[in-house]
This record gives structure tokens, sequence and C-alpha cells, in this order.
């Protein structure tokens, strides 16, 4: 049986692993034992360094200790130590746009080429190598592909960004902090347990038998049926606000906006602590939701502390900018229409469900402004600031700037809003700005102006569209809610889960580097986006069917409520049980995309946007029968 020592500061994820491998016996010892330690009948010596993030000194006499075992031809592999043989190093950063590409051999799941993504980890850039070194993983920044990339010369060369290589023959140096690759949550998976069993067997022996590896999360594969699954589905998800402190005060100072991206190397996700009015909405429906289906008063109550957050902290009172919900706490002065209504089309469905009024006001005050500062076209800009009209009491100039965007991202739930909100008042203004703003939109569909995606244009449409015809009843505007529904079924490729297309990559992000970015390399990945496209679905696709009777939306939201319950991440860290996050690969049933946007990539979860959006739509689609009434 060979023998493995194993140097380490305390123990990781893979020490732990290594300890668990069948016919290799592992002895563990600190640094500072090795002075004294016997290496005589070990056959190979594992140092992991990366279990803090200040990399391993060896100290001077322990350092020759080692290099005596590597001239000897003991095979050595080094994890984040800052100095071996005739290299050393400087700390720095892995950017979150930065990823790897594997150089070596196909091994496991691991093929050449293939990309991983090690978050936003601690490394070390090495100043020399020798002429015989060459690399396995090479860092690259902004590898425009889903998972796999081909390097040019120069990006290999640049051994100061080699990742995994080989020092020597007998020596694998190991540039970042692996040793807990679970936890921080290295994607994507299977690859990254190749690798790991690939380390294994080149320091053991192609014999040896690796464990089953744990995973920091599983996905809701369980067997339940459809009903039950959907319910515990919200429930999770609603518990999920409560179990990380997301809300502030319990509700009645709002709710921090979510979990960004940024995953460190001990797996701590930074928490995103702006306060959003949208955010606040659109979490209070998933709470709404939840007292719906359980009858959880305290879920109501915190419903209402969301609104009054909202509409006494968030709404301008007064002036000529009364009615004006304001978009954070910080961009004071900001209002972006579409967050406006998703933070209200919440208060509108409450207030026709319940008929209760006590918002109505606010309701109508906050559409008000919106339409006071419309174009006749119905189309709106991006957003409006108050400064552009400072020391100007004609608050309609917001609207009348030229910079108008004829896009489903920045109009189409402002539209949407406009006809709920209609249903309660009778105000043909609303009706009047939200038909042509719809009609405007459609008639250069499907050229509307993209943010991210062409994929999320269409998920941006079912909604408003459904509800333009449940207002109008229409056939010209039934016809283009059938239209844009048929158009999207063409990126189902799989069930209930809708990919990433843009054609032609015209979406104002395609492909961009340091600022916001789509998920989408390449028309065809197998990706999909939680965060603006497929998250509009649940209520979009429910919402329909309540307005049309047609059953093909209730199997279009049956197929897309069992994906997204399915897809809800469980485990036993709080922080992620419940959720859903941006970017998942519905082949690899993993959560993982290009990382180049500069606040929300595959790993930003929006306890509006995301959370909040994709808990709604499934609990309200479960109360077809009891919110059918209020469609007629």
């Amino acid at each position: 049986m060979k023998k493995i020592t194993v140097i380490t500061r305390t123990e990781s994820e893979l020490s732990s692993i290594m300890t668990k491998i069948k016919n290799v016996k592992i002895q563990t010892i600190t640094p500072g034992e090795i002075v004294t330690y016997d290496f005589s009948d070990s056959e190979a010596i594992c140092i992991l360094g990366g279990t803090s993030s200040s990399p391993l000194v060896l100290p001077a006499r322990a350092r020759i200790c080692i290099e005596k075992e590597i001239e000897s031809g003991k095979r050595v592999f080094a994890e984040y130590l800052s100095s071996i043989c005739d290299t050393y190093s400087d700390k720095s950063k892995v950017p979150s746009h930065t990823r790897m590409s594997y150089l070596g051999d196909d091994s496991g799941n691991l093929k050449k080429n293939d990309i991983l993504d090690d978050q936003s980890n601690d490394t070390l850039n090495y100043h020399f190598k020798y002429d015989f070194s060459y690399p396995l993983l090479v860092y690259k920044h902004y590898i425009m592909a889903h998972s796999n990339a081909v390097l040019d010369e120069a990006d290999k060369q640049n051994h100061t960004k080699w990742a995994l290589w080989m020092l020597k023959d007998n020596v694998m140096l190991c540039s970042f902090r692996l040793c807990n690759f679970i936890t921080a949550r290295f994607t994507p998976v299977s690859k990254w347990q190749s690798l790991v069993e690939y380390i294994f067997r080149w320091l053991g022996g192609t014999e040896i038998v690796i464990p089953d590896f744990p995973t920091a999360y599983r996905l809701n594969d369980n067997a339940e049926p459809f009903d039950a699954k959907v319910k515990n589905s919200v429930s999770r998800a609603v518990s999920w606000y409560k179990n990380t402190g997301m809300l502030v005060n319990g509700g009645e100072d709002g709710i921090l906006e979510g979990l960004s991206h940024i995953i460190d190397a001990d797996g701590k996700q930074s928490v995103s602590e702006m306060l959003r009015a949208d955010c606040c909405g659109e979490a209070s429906l998933a709470f709404y939701t939840q007292y719906k289906l359980a009858n959880d008063t305290t879920c109501l109550d915190t419903f209402h502390k969301l609104q009054r957050y909202i509409f006494e902290g968030m709404q301008i009172n007064g002036t000529c900018f009364d009615g004006m919900i304001r978009w954070t706490e910080t961009a004071w002065g900001v209002c972006y229409q579409d967050d406006v209504a998703r933070a209200i089309i919440p208060t509108i469905l409450y207030t026709l469900y319940e008929k209760d009024d006590r918002y109505l006001n606010n309701i109508t005050r906050a559409l008000d402004f919106l339409v006071k500062t419309t174009p006749k076209n119905g189309i709106r800009p991006a957003r409006t600031d108050n400064l552009l009209i400072y020391g100007s009491d004609e608050v309609e100039k917001l609207g009348d700037l030229g910079n108008n965007v004829a896009s489903a991202h920045y109009n189409a739930y402002y539209h949407a809003a406009l006809l709920m909100a209609y249903k309660l008042s009778s105000n043909e203004s609303y009706k009047e700005v939200a038909i042509n703003g719809l009609e405007t939109l459609m008639a250069l569909y499907p050229d509307t102006v993209r943010e991210q995606s062409e994929t999320e244009e269409l998920c941006r449409l079912i909604l408003p569209l459904a509800w333009l015809f449940h207002t109008t009843g229409e056939d010209k505007h039934r016809s283009m809610l059938y239209r844009v529904t048929e158009d999207l079924q063409r990126l189902k490729k799989f069930d209930g889960a809708y990919l990433e297309w843009d054609t032609g990559y015209k979406a104002h992000c395609s492909k961009k580097e340091n600022s916001e970015s789509s998920l989408l390399a390449d028309n065809g990945d197998p990706i999909c986006d939680f965060l603006y496209s497929m998250n509009w679905l649940p209520l979009g696709f429910s919402q329909a069917y309540l307005i049309t009777s047609d059953d093909m939306f209730y199997k279009l939201w049956f197929e897309n409520a069992e994906f997204f319950a399915s897809a809800q991440i469980l485990s036993e860290n709080q922080n992620l049980n419940g959720i859903w996050a941006r970017g998942f690969d519905p082949e690899m049933r993993e959560y993982y995309g290009m990382p180049h946007d500069v606040g929300w990539g595959p790993w930003a979860v929006e306890t509006g946007w995301t959370v909040g959006e994709i808990a709604s739509g499934l609990g309200l689609g479960l109360l077809y029968n009891e919110l059918k009434p209020f469609y007629k």
C-alpha cells in the first residue's frame, strides 16, 4: 500500500477526501513537524497551503527537507506554496471574470480546453519557471465561451497566469487555493472532481480508488407529487428570506438586494446590501403567495411591512415629482419605470384579490407620475433622473429627453402595471398609454431593443400581452400574445427550460467585457438566465392561463414550474437553501455560466428579480381555481 504524506496547517476538504482514498495510506503532519518527520517510507508528498488566505511559507530547515525529497525523485504536489525549488511568488486576487482553460490530456469528465471557474479566488503569480516546465491550467480574462475554449500561444506561454503546472517532472504546482474547492463552489463540479482525481492519481498511482465527492448543494430532484413539490418550493424560498437576515427589521425597513456573485476561496458569498423598491415589492408577493397557500398570517404581515416601506419610505409626497417611487436609498432621485412596475404589481394583485383598497391611492399616484412623463407612443427612456429638470416644475420634460428605448426590458412591465391598475381604477389614460406602448413594441417585434438577449424580450412580453388581451379582448392583441409565446417555444430545448438566444447578437450586453454582460457566448449554448429571462415565466404563463383559460398556457406553466421546483437549491448552508441563482446549465444540471458581468454573475441571487418572481409565479399558479373569478 502506497503512503502519501500530507502537510497542512489545518484540515480541509482536499485532505479529508484523501484520507478516504482506498488502498493508499495517508499520514497528515503540520509544517512544524517536517524537520522531525521520517519521509523514508513516503512515496509522495502533498503540501496544502490553501487553508488560509496567507500562502504557506516553509521555514528554512523544513524547506531543505522537502527539497531533499524532491531531489530523490519523489512526487510532490504543492498547493498555494509561496516558494519551492527555484521559483517564488506574489499574491493576488482572481477577478470574477477570470477563468481557466485546461491544457492537459482528457481525464474522466475533463476534456482538453475545458473551462473551469474557481470563483473569486486567491492566487500566486510565480516569477520563474524552468525551460521544461509546462501548464495544465491557465488563467485568462474574459474567455468568450460557455464551456470550452482554445487559448492562443501567447496565453499558454505566460507562466504568471499558470494556475496548475508541472514545475518539474515530479513537482506539480497549484497556484491557487484548491483545498476547499467544494465549499467555494468551483464549477463545473464534475470537471473539478475529475481534476482532483487526476492529481490524486498522479500522486498515488492510477490504481487508487477515489471516494465519492461531497457537494456544496444538490438540486430539488425529489420524487414528490407536483402540487406538494411546488408548495414546498415556495415555502423553502420564503424561509430563505427569514433564515438569512435579508429582511431588514422584519421587512419594516425593506429587504436587501440579495447575494452578489462574488464567492471567495472559503466559500463566503458577499451580500448586496442595497435597498431597492423593486426587490421589496417582488419579495412581498412571495410572502403574500405563501400566505395564500398556507394561511400563514405572519407572511401577510411581512407583505404589509414591505408595502409600507415602499410607500412610506420610497414614494415622494408633494412637489412636481409627487407619486414617484425612488429606485434605491442611494439613487434617491432616480426612477426606473419597469422597476416601479414590479414594485407595485404585487400591490395591485393584492388589491384585486383581497378587495382591500388601502394602497390604491399609492398605486395611482405612482402611475400618474409615470404617465405624466411618458410620450404619446408609450415608450419611455430607460430611466428618469430628477436632476435633469433641476430648478423646473415641468416634470413632463423627463419623458421628452430624446433617449427613449423601445425595449420590453425597460417598458413592458410598466405597461402591464398600467393595465392591471386600469382594472382597479378605470382610468382611461392608463389603458391608452399601455396600448400605445405595447403596440409600439410589437410593431418593431422581433427587433425590439434588447438588453440581455432575445430570450429576455420574449419572456418579458408574456405577462404584459396577456393583460393587454384581458383588457381589450381584441383579436389582434390575442394574436400578439400567441405569436410571442410560439416564438419562445423554439428556445425550449428541455422541458420547461428556455435557453438564452440572441439573433445577430444585437443585445446591448451581448459579449461585453468590464460591463453588464449577458450569460450568452454563442447561440445554442446550454445556458438559462434566471435573473433576466426565465424568471418572468412562472407568473407570465400562470396569468396568461387565468386570462385565456387555454390549456396550452397551463401546460407551459406546469412544465416551467416543475423545472424551477427541480432546479431549486437544497443545502445545509442556509445562505443557499431554497434559492435560485442567475446562471443555470440544464445539461450539467448545475449553476454555472460565463461570469463576465460586473455585478450580476452566474451566482448572483436577487431577493426580488429571481427568488421573489419565481416563487410567486409558482405559488399563484397553484391557486388557479381560487383566483379565476377575478379574471371574468
